[in-house]
This record gives C-alpha cells, sequence and structure tokens, in this order.
C-alpha cells in the first residue's frame, strides 16, 4: 500500500502470486484440504507441509487494502483477479487457497466473490463435494 513504490512495481508484485501457486504450491502440496484438520477429518492426516502455507496465504493483513486507501480498490480487484486465477489451477489445495481468500475478501467486495464462486462452481460440477461445501461458505464470508 505504499504509495511511493509505483503501482506498477506493486502491481508486478501481486502478479508474481500467479507463478508462486502455479509453480510451487501446485507442485510441492498434496491434493488435500487444509479446512478438514478443523472438523477433524481424518484426511488431514497426509496433508503435505506447505499445504499450511498455501492454505494460510491470504491471511496476512497486508494484502487487504481499505478501501478508503488511495489505492485500495485497485489493490484489491488485483488480489481477486489473482484468486480467480488461482481457482482455474486443476489442483486442491491452491483452489482451497483461493476460496480462503475470497471469503475474507467477501465483506468489501460480495458482488465481486459471489460472482467469482459461481462462476468457478458452474466450470467445476465435478468437484469434490468438501470443495464445493468449502466455496459455499466462502460465498457468503463464512469461512474457517
Amino acid at each position: 500500500m505504499d504509495e511511493s513504490i509505483p503501482w506498477e512495481i506493486r502491481l508486478r508484485c501481486i502478479d508474481s502470486f500467479i507463478p508462486l501457486f502455479h509453480d510451487l504450491f501446485q507442485s510441492r502440496c498434496t491434493q488435500h484440504l487444509s479446512y478438514l484438520r478443523r472438523a477433524g477429518h481424518p484426511e488431514f492426516n497426509e496433508v503435505g507441509p506447505l499445504n499450511s502455507a498455501c492454505y494460510m496465504w491470504w491471511d496476512f493483513d497486508c494484502w487487504f487494502a481499505p478501501s478508503t486507501h488511495p489505492t485500495g480498490r485497485a489493490l484489491n480487484q488485483a488480489f481477486l483477479g489473482i484468486m480467480r486465477q488461482v481457482l482455474g489451477l486443476p489442483h486442491t489445495a491452491c483452489r482451497e487457497s483461493a476460496l480462503h481468500g475470497l471469503g475474507h475478501w467477501h465483506r468489501a467486495y460480495p458482488a465481486e466473490t459471489e460472482q467469482i464462486i459461481d462462476a468457478f462452481l458452474a466450470a467445476n460440477p465435478g468437484a469434490r463435494a468438501e470443495l464445493k461445501q468449502y466455496a459455499l461458505a466462502a460465498r457468503c464470508g463464512c469461512i474457517q
């Protein structure tokens, strides 16, 4: 959010999240859902060590810009665009992460997050039930 850093550089930083998810998380995380840990699901014992970082990526407070910030809307739109792209990756942990982020952004951008999640659900009717359940929770900002 530092206005002394040119917008193009800040945007390049945000855009670097795509290779992070595509090249690192997608290749190193297991195809398991981290949110199931809280539900005591037995699958969680198989979750890879990097899955937690992937899942919680959007919990860093520095990612969300207040709407009162001069470029807050532009920053948040860039982040929402990244989450939309990450949902397009064919990897369960990456998709869960994007849904987690969208759940956090829902309070400030309900229409945008709902549209992104609806498009994901429509494009992925065969997604596993637990991922669809998490998507529906994120759609109303009710993520864990």
